[in-house]
């Protein structure tokens, strides 16, 4: 009989070991689950957010793809006003170093300055065989208090408009990281196609980069003089609002008569000019 009592306590000893070590209470299971799930939701949201850029940044290339142009140029240009009252001659040369190393420029020789008035400008300008760089700060003063305006552009030829989406987030980072204010970034492919494009082809090019994008026409003049097409997309985040409608596609077509060449632009948010 002691044997038996023995082996009962051991077995309701084991039941209550189990209980304790393996099953955990009701609340304990909920806050793991709640945690587990928790992990998964933002597993899933890192992958959106990661997605999300890669999109943005091939968005453009890939759609001017599309259009199978030749002698292509990616051009961003982009503007900021800088946050502070007063820059000397030094801290305006450096701001344009510090640009220039964001987008890997080796700067040969020392930035040149202009004063004129109550305006200072303070440029550094290269060429090379297949890109062209502008980065510029323009100090204003006016009743008193001086303004700042950042200014770079950077031109590129190549096939792709790769190169050109790349530059475009690294001023802008570059930008940001300066503290910069009322930052607009502007970027535009252009691309050619031999001869003269009839009105038909124009359209079949510029639907096709629209759909590409994802793009609704907001406002278009299609004919053969002056052809033109302004277009909105979810997929940039930027955008300008033009008589209460939004806008960050801009696709423009013009026939150049002495080279004999269709020229096809294409800007986000619009052309500059």
């Amino acid at each position: 009989m002691e044997t038996l009592f023995i082996k009962e306590d051991w077995k309701q000893s084991r039941r209550s070991f189990m209980k304790r070590d393996i099953f955990l209470p009701v609340k304990s299971r909920t806050r793991i689950l709640l945690f587990i799930v928790l992990m998964l939701w933002i597993a899933v949201f890192l992958q959106m957010a990661v997605e999300r850029l890669f999109m943005k940044q091939e968005t453009m290339s890939e759609a001017f793809s599309e259009l199978r142009t030749e002698d292509n140029v990616g051009t961003v240009s982009v503007t900021a006003m800088y946050p502070s009252k007063f820059l000397s001659e030094y801290d305006k040369k450096q701001l344009i170093y510090v640009l220039a190393e964001e987008i890997g420029l080796e700067v040969e020789e020392e930035p040149a300055v202009f004063y004129a008035n109550n305006r200072c400008e303070v440029w550094y300008e290269k060429e090379a065989a297949r890109a062209h760089t502008l980065l510029k700060v323009v100090s204003i003063r006016q009743n008193g208090a001086e303004e700042h305006l950042l200014y770079a552009k950077l031109s590129i030829q190549e096939k792709t408009a790769q190169s050109a989406v790349f530059y475009q987030e690294c001023l802008r980072e570059a930008l940001e990281e300066l503290g910069a204010e009322q930052i607009s970034v502007t970027l535009e492919l252009s691309g050619e196609q031999p001869g003269q494009l009839s009105l038909e082809k124009k359209n079949t090019l510029t639907n096709a980069l629209l759909e590409s994008l994802s793009a609704r026409t907001v406002y278009e003049h299609r004919d053969n003089a002056y052809y033109t097409v302004y277009a909105y997309t979810g997929r940039i985040d930027e955008y300008i609002v033009v008589e209460g409608k939004k806008i960050n596609v801009q696709v423009a077509v013009s026939y150049d008569r002495e080279e004999n060449v269709t020229k096809i632009y294409v800007a986000t948010p619009m052309l500059e000019s």
